[in-house]
């Protein structure tokens, strides 16, 4: 009965996320002019697939030696085994719905590095609000010099409530004295015992895990990472669309505001490799300098598969590698394994 209320779980999430997909493909393929999708596409210069393959690579080196310094205060491990769970952790956002990737990597990295699974998300939650600091900087800069929209500040404001309040939290607990981590485990007592212990073990490994950054200079290098893993994506995506035969002049800002839509479109709830929300973004983005609905659909599909499928290729590999199977690792598993 517990293993079908987990499925159960599962398979609520996996359609949800599928639903949130197929409202923003109707949005997508009203009035579209698949010929004219199919033209644009065919306009791609090839010859810039391969430098855009190249940056994106390099972004995965840096994002590899960020995630490293976030899990050092828990065990010296080895960079090559954070790449490797990171490239199947990426893959597996790629070709599952839910960002269950997230679930993956910790899985991985726990099993194979022996660390606690908790304190490998922790390092992951960490991750992802300084990458979501480092886009809401950029769409600040972004909204006081270029892009001046309601909606835009609108998105502006709902995503620095999310991240400023989330870099908060981290901070706080990850400079908890003896104090306030009394606080927080009495915070829990509210619960039955055995949910109490288990909450005990995974507040305890998640403050320890964001235990780097007490230290100035693994924040710093955290920040630096931040900024150059995002500075890489921005130069992916300028290389792919400066690949296609455009009537207009493509500007760094544009890539750039491109970039933090396009980042913003993946943290909503959707189906396997964010279909729909992804494409949507592009659209709005490239409306702003006139391209066309077509030609920005084309645009989308082709940076997606120039950026995810090296993912996909070398995760899967990596995967087979470590005798594993994509479906081996339910995400309800690691839920409820996370010590």
């Amino acid at each position: 009965m517990q293993g079908k209320n987990k499925l159960s779980k599962w398979l609520n999430q996996k359609t949800f996320g599928i639903l949130i997909s197929i409202i923003f493909l109707l949005l997508i393929f009203h009035n579209i002019n698949f010929k004219q999708v199919l033209e644009s596409m065919k306009s791609f210069n090839l010859i810039y697939a391969l430098p855009a393959t190249i940056t994106y690579a390099l972004s995965y080196v840096v994002r590899a030696i960020r995630w490293k310094e976030l899990l050092s205060v828990s065990k010296k491990i080895n960079y090559t085994g954070v790449l490797k769970a990171l490239y199947i952790g990426y893959m597996a956002n790629n070709l599952l719905p839910a960002r269950m990737g997230e679930l993956y990597r910790a899985h991985i990295l726990g099993t194979e590095q022996k660390i606690k699974r908790s304190s490998a998300l922790a390092s992951i939650v960490a991750e992802r609000i300084f990458d979501g600091l480092t886009l809401f900087f950029l769409l600040v800069i972004l909204i006081a010099f270029f892009y001046n929209t309601p909606w835009l500040l609108q998105i502006c404001i709902v995503t620095g409530i999310i991240f400023l309040g989330g870099f908060c939290v981290i901070i706080y607990i990850s400079r908890s004295t003896p104090g306030s981590y009394r606080f927080i485990i009495k915070s829990i007592n509210i619960f039955p015992e055995f949910i109490k212990n288990k909450l005990k073990i995974i507040i305890t490994s998640f403050i320890e895990g964001l235990g780097v950054i007490k230290s100035f200079k693994g924040f710093l290098l955290i920040l630096l990472t931040s900024i150059t893993a995002w500075s890489l994506e921005w130069a992916t995506m300028f290389i792919i669309v400066s690949g296609f035969n455009l009537n207009v002049t493509i500007q760094p800002v544009t890539i750039a505001f491109l970039l933090v839509l396009v980042a913003f479109s993946t943290m909503i709830p959707s189906g396997p490799a964010f279909v729909g929300p992804y494409q949507y973004a592009f659209i709005l983005a490239l409306d702003m300098i006139s391209i066309s609905k077509d030609t920005a659909l084309a645009i989308a599909v082709t940076t997606q598969f120039v950026m995810m499928a090296p993912v996909i290729v070398t995760g899967m590999i990596l995967l087979w590698k470590s005798q594993l199977k994509l479906g081996e690792i339910p995400a309800s598993e690691e839920v409820n394994n996370l010590q």
